[in-house]
């Protein structure tokens, strides 16, 4: 698929233009080859090579004809400029002059861009560079410290290849790879990562994919897990349940599971305890499914938290002066719903309106999520026909049941939403509303996870 010039387009043949983005891609995914010893046509890499360092002094002399305003000229260095000076340093072909323009005006480049330049100044030994970009870049850092990730964020678009936060992300793995893989956040930027997996085997694209699972195999090299060995005790209330080891030998047929359920966990407090033997890391999940007659569940969760709360709608009227045919002022009463939040055990007459609110809070992109409300007893919907309804931004698909409320939600980007429906109450009464349940058919990776859910007792 090379084109005559040396480059990569969209396709090969006659005709066709070779493409900055599209030949640096192919480059690197070539050099990257030849650094793990496989075999590569010489004459193909050159010519790839050749072509960039082409475009990257056609891109300098633009640069060059900005203070005259000579045309063709531009301003500032752009992503693309970053994507090519970064695969020209991997092929070890640093142009001094883009290197210095890349980082007095890296306030243009994307995370992505600032994260390509970082790395490629690591690559040349630029520490002052370095610490400069890496410095610009952890202001785009969002931190959650209670789910132990960690990634880039950037409000560039994400139609354009340098608006990625995945890859953005995984470059700059590469880096702490490089400088400091025993850190806080590289295993967090990992954590995420793993997270955001699309049926637990790849992202978004095979590009964004291949850098992931690059970055993945820079951390393993650099922090030695590779050849490290382990072993995991699990003990509950001073009871050991079992002892695992871990080796690089066993590493993808060792048994990793241990269960425990039923008469074997006695009533009362309990201690889970995990010990860990050696100098290797130690990862673990705990899933825990458990049966309970509280009046109130305890909300817990991690990646998706849904909390619900009920309000009692009442017509409420309201004074107001507003225009006549001849501009004189009429008296009107205004009609409307006022709400009320419903208390627990709360007296609610029968015919009442009540509106519910899940607020749902996601960590993560996630797709075709299906979020079951119970319905408390003797409350019905008011709508009576299943269907599409559009609510906080979501399109999401509601199903009527006797039992509860189902919303299926083909897309769920990451951010808070608040989704609302009414319910009518039939007969007055003391009535528990069970949690809401949440099903993921197409998710990402949901690893240990589970959802949140706040309960309210409705009467």
């Amino acid at each position: 698929m090379q084109n005559g010039d040396g480059g990569w387009g969209w396709f090969s043949g006659r005709g066709e233009r070779s493409y900055p983005h599209t030949t640096a891609t192919v480059v690197r995914g070539l050099l990257i080859a030849q650094q793990n010893e496989v075999a590569i046509v010489p004459d193909v890499l050159q010519r790839g090579v050749a072509w960039l360092e082409q475009h990257q002094n056609a891109e300098l002399q633009q640069l060059n004809n900005a203070e005259s305003k000579t045309r063709p000229y531009k301003e500032k260095p752009d992503n693309t400029d970053a994507l090519v000076f970064h695969v020209l340093t991997l092929a070890d072909r640093v142009n001094p002059q883009m290197q210095r323009l890349l980082v007095e005006r890296r306030q243009n480049l994307s995370v992505y861009g600032k994260a390509l330049v970082a790395w490629a100044m690591h690559r040349i030994g630029d520490r002052e560079a370095t610490a400069t970009l890496r410095r610009n870049i952890e202001q785009f850092l969002v931190e959650d410290t209670e789910n132990e990730t960690a990634y880039l964020s950037d409000d560039t678009s994400w139609w354009y290849w340098y608006g990625s936060q995945l890859e953005a992300t995984a470059i700059y793995l590469k880096l702490l790879a490089a400088q400091e893989p025993h850190g806080r956040t590289a295993p967090r930027l990992v954590k995420y990562l793993l997270n955001n997996r699309k049926h637990g085997t790849y992202w978004n694209s095979t590009r964004d994919t291949a850098l992931i699972v690059e970055a993945f195999a820079d951390y393993i090299q650099a922090t030695g897990e590779t050849s490290s060995a382990v072993t995991a005790e699990v003990w509950l209330s001073g009871k050991r349940l079992g002892r695992i080891e871990f080796t690089p030998e066993n590493l993808f047929e060792v048994d990793n599971t241990i269960e425990i359920g039923g008469s074997a966990l006695p009533a009362g407090e309990h201690q889970l305890e995990i010990r860990r033997v050696g100098d290797g890391n130690l990862y673990w999940n705990a899933y825990s499914t458990n049966f309970t007659l509280e009046e109130e569940i305890a909300p817990a969760g991690l990646e998706v938290k849904i909390e619900r709360r009920y309000y009692r709608l009442d017509v409420a009227a309201k004074d107001q002066l507003l225009p006549g045919d001849r501009a004189a002022a009429v008296p009107t009463k205004k009609r409307g719903l006022e709400r009320s939040p419903i208390d627990d055990l709360q007296d609610l007459p029968s015919g009442s309106l009540v509106e519910v609110e899940l607020l749902v809070e996601s960590k993560n992109d996630y797709e075709y999520l299906l979020i079951e409300d119970h319905k408390p007893a003797s409350l019905e919907a008011v709508d009576t026909q299943s269907g599409y309804f559009y609510n906080s931004g979501l399109s999401i698909y509601r199903e009527l049941r006797d039992q509860h409320v189902g919303l299926c939600i083909r897309w769920l980007p990451r951010g808070s939403y608040s989704i609302r429906y009414q319910l009518r109450s039939e007969a007055p009464g003391t009535f528990t509303a069970l949690p809401a349940t949440i099903q993921g058919m197409y998710a990402p990776e949901l690893v240990g996870n589970s959802a949140d859910f706040d309960l309210s007792v409705v009467e």
